[in-house]
């Protein structure tokens, strides 16, 4: 005797013919759940909020208060430590964006605020003006005094001390009243006198000089003393001659000063020159800040070599923030000594103005060093936003893969390009999975400044971003030739080709390759489509994996961790995933080919409810009659069938509850005993 029994029951698998699958797979398994081994239905969404707008994008962090975008859009929660703004930072449109999540409501829709991520940098240099001081930098408390004297082969003549200096230009130029030479000439004289015989005789006397010899030079003595030490400690001592061929140089101050005395015989005016080296040769940038506290890449950078008496007056213009976080302040860096590195000078909340660098600074007084040299904004045009394990974000464009600085998710510095076009990227369990227009890659490394290319040996390309998905132990994404899983450094279809060839793949799901997107949680790989109203299930915490249809039209999916929930969107109405009522499934068994024509008169079901049953004997369904089958509706029970012989027999059933056996037998006596 014949019967046909199903104990248990699973997936399809499309690249078998109908009468080769196992006898527990389906032909046809629609809205199935295989967790059990029995057929049931699977569960429902539970409406979670219906939104202003289609939803595209979903964000959430407790589950209470939603995001929701119009357009395609993936969303993290801020990686900075220590966040205090509740920042949830965004992509869509092209954009990177940042939000904050207070402004979340239960009902969802866009951010009601919302900005560009990163901070504009300044594309004008400082403009460097030297100031002379009236001061000396390193000296608050000092005196200068000034002696003159006249000098001639060694010795002076008329010294003066105290001497006030009139300035023409402070520490640059002074002037004095000279001391009027004090030189007394006598005349020559000549007399006559007569010797014995009264013949005359002359005598002529030189006349003679006193006082400051004529050819003495006037000579200046200016001294320094640092007045806040007792007792008073000299720290400038020049003396400067007048006519003096070369000028007189001091080291006492940094950078040297060299001075010059102007004399001239006709005046009694006398001139101090002091001429300044420079002290150093520094470099100005400047950057600005967000009321974030998000600061800048540094703007083009300036070049001045202030001496000792000048301070450095740095202007600098803000640059638009127009569509960024508002502005809240510039700081101003420099170099020092023969340093090339920046030191902050000060930050100071003006966005317009200058600010005087104090010529005493010092590197040691400075702020902290500039770490955001290369803290350039995100580029436009980005896609694909993902949070990596280390702080930072990545995003791409055409060939090239952009990374943050970790933790500053304001500041863009690293890039990876590649051969061809980035598809989508995921991140997998110990890697940046990227694929591309011509291959698949994995990004390694603990930072985004030092990770490295692998190339995965497997030559299908992604599809796309959104058909990418993290699941246990590696990536799953979407090619044309079907599923590829990557794990580590390998890439495998296996779990792919036991379900489908490339031709099963393109023509059950070629329609959903343009918007096809992943999604994983508790054992399945979600496979759906905004555009078309197929899509698929795959249980992967099984050793073969079963395959289920599935049917709708889903705009964006979203799981979150905090309650283990996978969330999905059909058009405005965002569900929870799997926790309503059961669904109604749809399931056709395989075609039973038998030895000989039989006849199956009677079948067995037990189910915990109704079962609408078809049953098909050489491709034809019986007819269902009253008092026979009961009509195509049953519960668990015994039924007879219509008499039919056949050579090819199958089953479909639609429930939407669980059907736990069936069996079917050429008698009722058989069917009691199988």
């Amino acid at each position: 005797m014949t019967s046909i029994v199903l104990k248990s029951f699973s997936g399809e698998i499309p690249n078998l013919p109908t009468y080769l699958l196992p006898d527990t797979n389906a032909q046809l398994a629609d809205t199935c759940d295989f967790a059990q081994k029995d057929l049931r239905p699977l569960r429902g969404g539970t409406a979670v909020l219906t939104a202003p707008a289609a939803i595209k994008g979903v964000y959430t962090e407790e589950g209470s208060k939603w995001f929701t975008w119009p357009t395609e859009t993936q969303a993290y929660k801020s990686p900075v430590i220590g966040e205090v703004y509740q920042r949830v930072y965004f992509c869509n449109n092209g954009a990177v964006q940042v939000a904050q999540y207070w402004n979340a409501i239960s009902s969802g829709g866009i951010p009601l605020y919302s900005w560009n991520v990163g901070v504009p940098q300044p594309t004008v240099r400082p403009v460097l003006t030297l100031v002379d001081r009236l001061t000396l930098p390193d000296y608050p408390t000092y005196t200068a005094t000034v002696d003159c004297w006249y000098e001639s082969g060694g010795k002076q003549y008329q010294k003066q001390s105290g001497i006030t200096l009139t300035p023409v230009q402070g520490w640059r130029n002074y002037t004095f009243t000279r001391p009027v030479r004090n030189t007394v000439t006598t005349a020559k004289t000549t007399t006559t006198t007569y010797d014995g015989d009264g013949n005359p005789i002359t005598t002529v006397t030189e006349g003679s000089t006193s006082g400051t010899p004529a050819d003495a030079k006037l000579v200046v003595q200016i001294i320094i003393k640092d007045e806040s030490v007792s007792p008073p400690k000299e720290i400038f001592n020049m003396i400067v001659s007048a006519g003096a061929t070369n000028p007189t140089r001091s080291t006492a101050f940094p950078g040297g000063v060299e001075g010059t005395l102007l004399a001239p015989e006709d005046s009694t005016t006398a001139t101090i020159l002091l001429n300044w080296g420079a002290v150093e040769t520094r470099a100005y940038v400047y950057t600005v800040k967000n009321t974030f506290g998000e600061e800048s890449a540094p703007s083009p950078a300036a070049i001045v070599s202030p001496t000792y008496i000048q301070d450095v007056r740095v202007t600098y213009q803000v640059p638009d923030f127009t569509g960024y976080r508002p502005f809240a302040s510039v700081a101003i860096y420099r170099t020092s000594g023969t340093s090339g590195s920046y030191t902050q000078v000060i930050d100071q909340i003006s966005d317009h103005g200058t600010y005087a660098d104090d010529a005493s600074h010092k590197a040691s007084a400075f702020g902290d060093a500039l770490k955001s040299q290369e803290w350039y904004a995100p580029p436009s045009g980005l896609q694909g936003l993902v949070a990596l394990p280390n702080g930072a974000f990545a995003a791409f464009k055409d060939n090239v893969v952009y990374m943050s600085e970790p933790y500053r998710p304001h500041a863009w510095p690293y890039s990876q390009s590649f051969p061809h076009n980035v598809r989508g990227m995921c991140v997998g369990a110990q890697s940046l999975v990227v694929t591309t227009a011509a291959g698949v890659y994995n990004l390694l490394g603990s930072l985004p400044k030092n990770m490295q290319q692998q190339r995965i040996a497997i030559p299908q390309a992604g599809l796309s971003h959104q058909a990418m998905v993290a699941i246990e132990g590696g990536v799953a994404y979407a090619s044309n030739d079907g599923i590829v899983f990557v794990q580590g450094s390998t890439a495998t279809m296996n779990l792919s080709q036991q379900f489908f060839s490339r031709e099963d793949w393109r023509s059950l799901y070629g329609s959903m390759f343009a918007d096809m997107r992943f999604s994983y949680h508790d054992g399945f790989l979600f496979g759906t489509s905004n555009t078309a109203n197929i899509g698929f299930l795959v249980r992967l915490d099984e050793a073969t994996g079963t395959l289920a249809r599935i049917q709708g039209n889903y705009g964006a999916t979203f799981y979150l961790p905090v309650d283990d929930n996978l969330y999905y969107a059909v058009g405005n109405i965002l569900y929870k995933f799997r926790s309503g009522a059961y669904n109604t499934l749809a399931w056709w068994s395989k075609d039973y080919i038998l030895p000989r024509p039989t006849s199956f008169s009677a079948f067995y079901i037990r189910a915990r409810g109704t079962v609408s049953i078809t049953i098909y004997a050489d491709g034809a369904a019986l007819p269902a009659y009253s008092g026979v089958l009961n009509g195509p509706t049953v519960t668990t029970g015994y039924y007879r069938l219509p008499v039919a012989k056949a050579l090819k027999w199958s089953v479909r059933f639609q429930s939407n509850d669980v059907i736990e056996e069936f069996a079917m037998a050429e008698s009722m006596s058989e069917l009691r005993s199988v």
